[in-house]
Order: structure tokens, then sequence, then C-alpha cells
């Protein structure tokens, strides 16, 4: 079995340390990480690096794309984070409005997310 890893809402932790300790479970055996006895929290922000690798993992095939009007995150490095609003495509491309910027950005698709992971 290989070694997976979970993230969940951090308001979730108790079902989740419940259900870990059920001898009723049906799910194979786990645990939730505790570091000096306080489980851990992660910002949603600091997950975008690894959404963009397992994105770029899939197979071309099933690639994200974006419908027009779409909000889309800039998830590499130099722009992170930054907002816009998908306004085209252009083959492996996406033409993206930013907030300030008078003329849409093209960026390739694989950079960018859907911005409804943005929290």
């Amino acid at each position: 079995m290989t070694p997976t890893i979970v993230f969940a809402e951090y308001d979730r932790v108790p079902e989740f340390v419940a259900l870990s300790r059920s001898p009723l479970c049906r799910l194979p055996p786990f645990h939730v990480f505790r570091y000096m006895d306080v489980y851990s929290r992660v910002a949603d922000r600091a997950l975008d690096a690894l959404r963009l690798a397992e994105q770029r993992g899939r197979p071309r095939a099933f690639a994200r794309t974006f419908a027009v009007n779409d909000p889309v995150k800039f998830a590499d490095a130099g722009f992170e984070g930054l907002i816009g609003s998908v306004s085209g495509t252009q083959g492996r491309y996406t033409l993206v409005m930013f907030p300030g910027f008078r003329v849409p950005i093209k960026i390739p698709a694989h950079s960018l997310m859907s911005a409804a992971h943005a929290a």
C-alpha cells in the first residue's frame, strides 16, 4: 500500500481522529498527523504548489480546461496567487485578464488552477 496524504478542513479534524480510532472503521488504518501534541494546520495557499504538481501529473487528455469568464489563479512562481478571469484560449494556452492589466495575458493552461480552490 502506498502512503497517501489527505488534507481536510481544520474543523473536521475531530471527525477524522474519531474515525481513525474507531474499531468499526472500514477504511485502511490511518493516522492524523500531530506535532508536539497539536494537530497541524496548513494554509490553503501553501497547497497551491501541490495542486499544480498534481494537475501537471495528469495525462494531457485530462488536463484542466477553462471556459470564458471562469475565475482562475496563477499558481507558478512570480505571479503566484494572482487571480484573473479567462477571456479565451489558444491551443494549450489560456488568455487571462488580470485586474490592472489592459490586455489579456497568454499563460500555459497547466500553470493555472480554478480560483474555486482559493480560500
